[in-house]
């Protein structure tokens, strides 16, 4: 499958299933990415370890050149009884362009959610590509009761966010990195590849799927969306196991860090 975004002059192509992934040239793919600007330190572990290990892979090429431009890599996994994506980028060039790109990716990944067999709860970005952390921030405060870890201010954050991202990432890998992703927010080089990988989660366990869906046709058209005005999750810290709604007054972020490592995570945290 392939789609036009309009206003880029690009081709997006979705390409799913091990058969299909494996047909394609990820040779030209990888050297027409480094023409295009991808840094090395993003492309390393794929020169080795190639596409093979993705459940979809969506790739970008000009429509004049023919030639890939960028790509999103997705692997399906699961915590327990938690359904989550798990994504990498490989894109460059300038950082505004770049970031354009990258939305218009996850836009149509969100759109494509309902397709599958059992939707996805969370997208966990595991990257080396820090415009992919920051976009995937700005893509959440457009979704109606969607939520994001790590939030770059430091000053509030959703605890049951922060409990669910832990538990996805130690299950995605050993190496999870939130800090830096936190650092990537506040910095928009493009040179600012880290030698690990950085994380960052959307948590969509409390989104409607109808209006995810609307959402992210709303994204990948390229307009504003029509709830980007809401009030970000981190405005209310969410205590597993308190009473009532779990609303409590805000904590310094220090001592809920202390707090997500010390306490336990609550059967209503996991839904």
């Amino acid at each position: 499958m392939n789609r036009t975004l309009v206003g880029m002059g690009l081709k997006l192509d979705d390409v799913g299933g091990a058969r299909q992934i494996g047909e394609l040239d990820q040779s030209q793919i990888l050297a027409d990415l480094r023409d295009a600007g991808v840094p090395s330190r993003q492309r390393v572990w794929l020169d080795m370890q190639g596409f093979n290990s993705f459940d979809r892979v969506l790739v970008v090429r000009d429509n004049r050149s023919g030639k890939y431009v960028g790509a999103l890599l997705v692997q399906n996994q699961t915590a327990g009884k938690t359904p989550f994506l798990v994504i990498e980028a490989l894109s460059g060039g300038p950082v505004q362009r770049d970031e354009a790109l990258l939305k218009r990716m996850l836009a149509y990944l969100i759109l494509r959610l309902e397709t599958w067999e059992e939707r996805p709860l969370a997208i966990l970005a595991r990257t080396r590509n820090p415009s992919l952390c920051r976009v995937l921030r700005r893509v959440s405060r457009g979704i109606q009761d969607a939520s994001f870890y790590p939030e770059p201010d430091g000053s509030v954050i959703s605890m049951r966010t922060a409990a669910l991202a832990h538990r996805i990432a130690r299950q995605a890998g050993p190496d999870h990195r939130f800090a830096e992703a936190r650092l990537a927010l506040h910095t928009a080089s493009a040179d600012a590849s880290p030698d690990r990988p950085m994380v960052a989660v959307l948590d969509l366990r409390f989104v409607n799927e109808a209006a995810l869906t609307e959402e992210g046709r709303h994204l990948f058209r390229d307009r504003l969306p029509r709830s980007a005005t809401k009030r970000p999750m981190a405005e209310v810290l969410m205590l597993p196991g308190a009473g009532g709604n779990g609303d409590i007054p805000a904590l310094p972020a220090h001592i809920a860090a202390q707090a997500i490592r010390s306490a336990p995570v609550s059967p209503a945290s996991r839904r």
